[in-house]
């Protein structure tokens, strides 16, 4: 679909749908991102973007402009493990100016890892957790959907999960998990 043509999409559903989610892939690789979400805040509708924070200047914009009521940031890993994880190179200084503009914003937001048993350890959530600080983290279980780029991925099991919690909220007391 064209922007246009979600645009008339949304139209036809105010009073109906009451916001938008715009996610990926990473959302903000489109350099006229800005433009497709004031197309969408002309409608009315509340809008929540889901971003991995690799592109700091664009989220700086939608956050300056108002044009997002809710942001959901993925850090996929510690900074260390960023390249082992991810598979590629990963700018995490474009990673940490996203999560300060998101500390900084005034927009609720929410921070948010997929726990992988063999990729992750307690070590990279307790980093995490000490760079963030007090803010809304969630470890995301990780589901095997049969589809994943990696073979051998494995989810923690719950008891390894709550444990990894408990490290995490030492420095992140709002931390929860999500899909245990």
């Amino acid at each position: 679909m064209s922007a246009d043509e979600v645009i008339e999409f949304l139209k036809k559903r105010i009073g109906i749908l009451d916001g938008v989610c715009i996610t990926g892939g990473e959302p903000l690789i489109h350099a006229d991102i800005a433009d497709f979400l004031r197309d969408i805040r002309s409608t009315g509708y509340a809008i929540k973007l889901d971003t991995n924070g690799t592109f700091p200047v664009r989220l700086k914009t939608l956050l300056d402009e108002g044009l997002v009521d809710y942001v959901a940031m993925d850090i996929k890993a510690s900074e260390q493990n960023y390249r082992k994880l991810c598979g590629v190179d990963v700018n995490t200084e474009s990673i940490k100016k996203s999560i300060s503009l998101l500390k900084e914003s005034g927009i609720t937001h929410e921070f948010r890892t997929t726990a992988v048993g063999n990729l992750h350890t307690t070590d990279d959530f307790v980093k995490i957790a000490r760079h963030i600080g007090d803010e809304a983290y969630f470890i995301q279980c990780f589901t095997d959907s049969g589809n994943i780029l990696s073979d051998g991925c494995k989810p923690f099991s719950k008891e390894e999960l709550q444990a990894i919690l408990s490290e995490v909220r030492q420095y992140t007391p709002k931390a929860e998990l999500r899909g245990i």
